[in-house]
């Protein structure tokens, strides 16, 4: 499926899920949040959010600082 993920077109072949884009990117689920056309999805909640064709993600990275 292709997804427009942070703003750039991305070919997934993973789990069509959250959680599955999240690994397939070798990305820490404990350390983002993620917009699925504009709604937030609670991280409880990434397992079983699907996704399908054409859906907008954004991931954001959460960074510390000081």
């Amino acid at each position: 499926m292709i997804l427009t993920v942070n703003g750039k077109p991305h070919k997934h072949k993973g789990k069509a899920s959250v959680k599955g884009l999240l690994k397939s990117m070798r990305i820490d689920c404990g350390r983002v949040a993620v917009m699925v056309n504009g709604d937030v999805v609670n991280r409880k909640k990434f397992s079983s959010k699907k996704l399908i064709n054409g859906n907008k993600v954004e991931i954001l990275t959460f960074a510390g600082g000081g």
